[in-house]
């Protein structure tokens, strides 16, 4: 699933053990939709259905 929303929508989704903060802790039960456009990410990812019919 990952391989192909990466591919087919430029979505790449990766476990929150990846991403580590100074600033805060992090859990490693959730997942991040990026900084510079969270929105854009979310939108991307809940179209990718749609896409693929």
């Amino acid at each position: 699933m990952c391989v192909d929303l990466v591919q087919e929508r430029g979505v790449l989704l990766l476990p929150a053990s990846t991403v580590r903060s100074e600033l805060t802790p992090t859990s490693a039960d959730r997942f991040h939709l990026g900084r510079r456009s969270p929105q854009e990410g979310l939108a991307r990812w809940a179209a990718w259905p749609e896409v693929r019919g």
